[in-house]
């Protein structure tokens, strides 16, 4: 059995959620301190966080960070968004990230990637691949542009860097409640070994539990536990089963 992410999408210093990752489709949610303090009370050792800001060119939101790190000491921060190069990832780590995420660097920059693994250690460092149509292609800098790269080659590209996960994403999926692509996480786990989440559609422990039977390490929820439509004692015992 998998587990279980909770994750925080932060825009402008609030928690928020978008449709299929289009700017101006943002739904806010409240203070993002508050809603890691609450998956911490839960139980949830480890919180997903996307600077939105960072992700769409902007300045990384890192005061927004330092403060989850000091309201939640015991909780590891995975931070994504923005993480372009080895000193914005240096930067992150520096300030209370765990873990940092790379995206658009692994088909822009692969170099920072890899020189973020040497540095840092392979277990701080994973990779975002964030998929839309069918076949389906690799989308980068917020989503907003197509990398022209296909599912077989951004996994190699992830595996030749050294990370030690990728975190997957069905940008059809995201913020619209359907359900997880099960298929990309088949083809997914056909090429890679490693850890691997999936990210967009999750509603509920059965579209987690379906995740984990496709080959799915683990699996994030957002829009699901913002809106309270999924019990996060249900989804923490998850790990336990």
């Amino acid at each position: 059995m998998g587990i279980a992410i909770p994750s925080i999408d932060i825009l402008g210093g609030r928690a928020v959620r978008l449709r299929q990752g289009q700017a101006g489709t943002a739904q806010e949610f409240g203070d993002p301190v508050l809603l890691a303090k609450k998956y911490s009370g839960v139980g949830f050792g480890i919180l997903h966080v996307v600077d939105l800001d960072a992700a769409f060119g902007g300045l990384p939101q890192f005061s927004a960070l330092q403060k989850i790190r000091a309201a939640c000491p015991s909780l590891k921060i995975q931070w994504a968004g923005g993480i372009r190069s080895f000193g914005t990832a240096k930067l992150a780590l520096s300030k209370g990230a765990a873990r940092v995420v790379f995206g658009t660097a692994l088909a822009t920059s692969p170099n920072d990637v890899e020189m973020a693994v040497q540095e840092f250690g392979k277990e701080k460092i994973w990779a975002a691949l964030d998929f839309s149509g069918k076949p389906p292609l690799l989308r980068i800098r917020g989503w907003a542009a197509n990398a022209g790269i296909g599912l077989e080659e951004a996994v190699a590209r992830a595996e030749s860097s050294g990370v030690s996960g990728i975190i997957l994403s069905s940008v059809d999926s995201d913020g619209m409640e359907k359900g997880p692509d099960l298929s990309l996480i088949l083809q997914a786990r056909e090429k890679w070994r490693g850890e691997l989440w999936i990210a967009g559609g999750m509603r509920g422990t059965d579209d987690a539990k379906a995740s984990f039977a496709a080959g799915a390490d683990g699996a994030i929820f957002g829009r699901a536990l913002y809106r309270k439509e999924t019990a996060l004692e249900e989804l923490r015992c998850l790990q336990d089963e």
